[in-house]
């Protein structure tokens, strides 16, 4: 029996109770991780609240945020994702190379894309989620303290170090409204008196920031608009559910 793979081709259905590498998850295509000046997130980590980029996730399938299809030697199609990131370079976006070295379960590694055999095709994850089987159910675990570690290489080597002033604040005043409409709910709401303690952590985060910074846009460059319909956050554990959310930034 076969079925569409997520890169367009066709793939052999595996019974993942007699492969016990095999994983029952849906598959899904190579990609590319994106960083911008002027996404930025407040993550809760192992180190305190810190501003740390908010990444972007561009899938190489055909037909998703300008990826081209492209039909290989023998037969299969494939994204071609070149012109895609030529577009989003235009926008302000920074590409980060895939075999960047990184750390992730203790170990070190050469790129941040790991390959899964997947039940109905391959299965493309960030390093820092993990795909394991107990018995025949698959289950996954996700290294927060890597992924935190890799998001500040990006901020030292592609960021400037952190958020331009003028972002920095907006954040900053952001969070601080936040705070005083959890504030003003707590007494009838579980939820919002729990929100109190996250957003007071999170408002920490800008006590930790160097000194302002000058602004890493060039002038005339136009703010780029929001590519999240385009694009998954990363990665997604449920539907919806970005990294972001998981590891302690914004959902």
């Amino acid at each position: 029996m076969s079925h569409p793979t997520a890169e367009g081709g066709e793939e052999v259905v595996i019974n993942a109770a007699q492969a016990p590498n095999v994983h029952a998850h849906p598959p899904s295509t190579p990609f590319t991780l994106l960083c911008h000046p002027e996404h930025w997130d407040v993550f809760l980590t192992d180190q305190g609240a810190e501003v740390l980029p908010r990444l972007k996730r561009l899938p190489h399938q055909p037909g998703v945020a300008g990826v081209e299809q492209m039909t290989l030697g023998d037969g299969r199609i494939v994204g071609n994702p070149m012109r895609a990131i030529a577009a989003m370079r235009s926008k302000g976006w920074i590409e980060l190379p895939t075999d960047m070295p990184i750390v992730a379960f203790g170990s070190s590694y050469r790129g941040y894309v790991h390959r899964y055999q997947g039940t109905r095709g391959a299965i493309h994850l960030e390093r820092w989620c993990r795909l394991y089987k107990v018995g025949t159910s698959t289950h996954r675990s996700d290294d927060r303290a890597g992924y935190h570690a890799f998001l500040r290489q990006i901020r030292d080597r592609f960021l400037d170090g952190g958020p331009e002033q003028g972002i920095a604040e907006a954040m900053r005043a952001n969070l601080t409204r936040e705070l005083g409409r959890a504030k003003v709910s707590a007494g009838r709401s579980a939820g919002a008196a729990a929100a109190v303690d996250v957003l007071a952590k999170k408002l920490e985060a800008f006590k930790r920031l160097d000194a302002p910074r000058s602004s890493l846009h060039r002038p005339g460059d136009a703010a780029p608009p929001d590519e999240a319909e385009a694009m998954d956050p990363i990665p997604n554990a449920t539907p919806g559910t970005s990294l972001a959310t998981l590891l302690g930034g914004k959902p």
